[in-house]
């Protein structure tokens, strides 16, 4: 692979971003992440083509930090819950996440400059499974 980003694995979903040199390499990679124990799906965002530049690379590096900024500084979600990756201006947000959570972090993403389109690829869970989840973390 000429570039790419692996989303985090422990939702058991898989997300590739970044460009690949052709279609064999794209299926190869869609492939091999699809044959790693327990992930459950694999969210393919390759596209075939030349590396970006690094400028590019470092607006998305920015953008991604503004992001999690943003998420970070509002008191009504937890943004230890989401995952931030930016590739070609495009933020990719992963987590476990109720689908109110998942759309109010995309609203917040939408609204960071130079954000030009917001890709959700959450796990949703239910608010009793949250609820849940938050009494485990509080023990």
């Amino acid at each position: 692979l000429a570039d790419h980003h692996f989303g985090r694995e422990a939702d058991r979903k898989v997300l590739l971003t970044g460009e690949v040199p052709d279609q064999a390499s794209k299926d190869r990679a869609e492939e091999i992440a699809r044959s790693v124990d327990n992930v459950s799906s694999v969210v393919s965002d390759l596209e075939i083509g030349g590396m970006t530049p690094a400028t590019a690379r470092n607006n998305d590096a920015f953008i991604t930090a503004k992001v999690k900024t943003e998420l970070v500084s509002r008191k009504d979600i937890f943004a230890n819950a989401y995952n931030v990756t930016t590739e070609k201006s495009i933020v990719y947000l992963m987590g476990r996440v109720t689908r109110e959570e998942g759309d109010r972090a995309a609203d917040i993403a939408k609204g960071v400059s130079g954000v030009q389109k917001v890709v959700k690829v959450f796990d949703y869970i239910s608010d009793t499974e949250l609820t849940q989840l938050q009494k485990s973390g509080a023990q």
